[in-house]
């Protein structure tokens, strides 16, 4: 069972990537997200059907298998056409040494795009 300081971490986590993806993917800076983040970010998808995509986010190429501009660009390419106005998450969890992030985004009628 997580301990009381890594379930809260793991909050503040979620707090904090909603706020910095929002205000990067609205033209700030991709800096304060990433700063988040060691030397990489190891990220799991899961689907509706359970299915799992995984990846790494950072710097080094040829160590990951997106850099972080190539993450910015992938996440917010189609933002201006879905009217985007925020990114919320939510942490439903830690399990071991995972994380549980909820995301969404919400376009300017507060509907999930």
């Amino acid at each position: 069972m997580p301990s009381e300081q890594n379930r809260q971490f793991a909050v503040d986590i979620a707090v904090n990537w909603a706020k910095e993806l929002t205000a990067a993917a609205k033209g700030g800076p991709l800096e304060p997200f990433k700063n988040m983040f060691a030397d990489q970010c190891y990220v799991i998808l899961q689907g509706a059907d359970g299915g799992e995509l995984e990846f790494t986010i950072g710097d080094d190429p040829d160590s990951c298998s997106m850099t972080w501009e190539q993450f910015a660009e992938n996440s917010f390419k189609d933002l201006e056409a879905q009217n985007y106005d925020c990114t919320t998450t939510d942490c439903l969890g830690v399990l071991g040494n995972r994380m549980i992030l909820e995301a969404g985004r919400l376009n300017k009628k507060r509907r999930i795009v």
